[in-house]
């Protein structure tokens, strides 16, 4: 059970990673989707 939430922080980390290579803009739209939940 415990794997789930290393899953949701691989997602989360994977996700940043390619944030980055982004618009500025981009990043933060997603990290306020992340927000949201």
């Amino acid at each position: 059970m415990s794997n789930a939430g290393g899953v949701q922080s691989f997602n989360l980390i994977l996700t940043i990673v390619v944030a980055l290579e982004m618009e500025p803009d981009v990043v933060w739209e997603r990290i306020r989707e992340y927000a949201r939940g």
